[in-house]
């Protein structure tokens, strides 16, 4: 019972760090983007902005995976521990 309690909050640790690794690099990209705002606010002066017509993201989405698709070691644990579960 403790490897599969182990295993669950493991996989449940790595997930938060790479949200969190995501979630830093989102606020690095709206902090950049607030200084260049800041930069033009209060500015006399004529500003063209150029856009493209599509929007600047990924074609795809990226895939959601599971907590549980890093490793079939949880799987190992309930089949080989003192209980059977499948």
């Amino acid at each position: 019972m403790e490897k599969i309690c182990d295993d669950v909050f493991t996989r449940v640790n790595t997930r938060v760090t790479d949200n969190l690794q995501r979630l830093q690099s989102i606020d690095n990209r709206v902090s950049l983007a607030q200084a260049k705002i800041d930069k033009l606010k209060g500015s006399n002066k004529a500003t063209k902005v150029f856009s493209s017509a599509k929007y600047p993201g990924d074609d795809s989405q990226e895939k959601y995976s599971s907590v549980y698709a890093m490793g079939d070691s949880l799987s190992e644990v309930l089949v080989t521990g003192p209980f059977f579960w499948v």
